[in-house]
C-alpha cells in the first residue's frame, strides 16, 4: 500500500507568501527572498512549450518537486497535482498547500514506491528531474503512462565525452515517444537538456 501524503502543520501552511501568487517569484532552498525568475526563465519556457501538446487539464506528477518552481506553473493547469520529494519549507513558502489541488508525499520514488502503485487516474503530464534516476522512475510509471499517454518533461545532462547521466530519453523513445521540443542550457563541461516529450500514439 502506498505511504501516506505530508501532513501539514499550521505553522508550516503560514509560511505561503501569497504576493507571489501566479507571478515567476519563488523562494529557492536557503535564500529567504523571493527571486523573480521571469517569463524567459527555463522552466516557465519548458511548461509554456508543453501546453499546446495537451489534450486535458487534469492530473499532473511532479517527481523532484524541490521547492515547487515547477509545480506552481502546474497548479494554474492542472486541477490536482501529485509531487515527490524530501520536505523543503521553501515548498510551503511558493505553494497553497492549503489548497486541495495539490498532495506532496516526502519520500523519494523507489523500489517500494513506484507511481504505478499509487493507481492515480486521468494523468495528463508527468515531469521528472531526479538525477540520475529519471529511468527508473519512468520505467515504475509505466503502466500510468501506457494508459494515459501523458506529455513528459524531463531533463538529462550532456557531458562533453559524450555521455548522459541517465537514458530517460531512451526508453521514452522506445515506447513510442518523440521530441515535441528541445531547451539546451550550456555550461562550460556540460549541457543541459530538457525536452517536452510527447506520444506518437493519437
Amino acid at each position: 500500500m502506498p505511504p501516506s501524503p505530508t501532513i501539514w502543520d499550521q505553522a508550516t501552511v503560514k509560511l505561503y507568501d501569497p504576493a507571489n501568487e501566479h507571478t515567476h517569484k519563488f523562494y529557492c532552498e536557503g535564500n529567504h527572498n523571493s527571486n523573480d525568475q521571469g517569463v524567459n526563465c527555463s522552466r516557465h519556457q519548458l511548461y509554456q512549450k508543453a501546453l499546446p501538446f495537451l489534450k486535458h487539464k487534469r492530473n499532473a506528477i511532479d517527481v523532484g518537486c524541490r521547492w515547487g518552481e515547477f509545480t506552481r506553473y502546474f497548479t494554474w493547469t492542472f486541477n490536482h497535482v501529485y509531487c515527490f520529494d524530501k520536505f523543503y519549507k521553501e515548498f510551503a513558502m511558493n505553494i497553497s498547500i492549503e489548497k486541495k489541488s495539490v498532495t506532496h508525499y516526502s519520500f523519494y520514488i523507489d523500489t517500494h514506491n513506484k507511481i504505478d502503485n499509487f493507481e492515480y487516474t486521468d494523468i495528463d503530464l508527468i515531469k521528472v528531474d531526479t538525477e540520475p534516476t529519471d529511468e527508473f522512475v519512468l520505467r515504475g510509471a509505466e503502466n500510468t503512462i501506457m494508459k494515459y499517454r501523458p506529455v513528459i518533461l524531463i531533463e538529462d545532462i550532456l557531458y562533453h565525452d559524450g555521455t548522459t547521466n541517465h537514458n530517460a530519453l531512451r526508453y521514452l523513445e522506445s515506447i513510442n515517444y518523440e521530441i515535441g521540443y528541445e531547451l539546451i542550457e550550456t555550461s562550460k563541461v556540460k549541457k543541459y537538456r530538457n525536452y517536452v516529450m510527447v506520444s506518437k500514439q493519437q
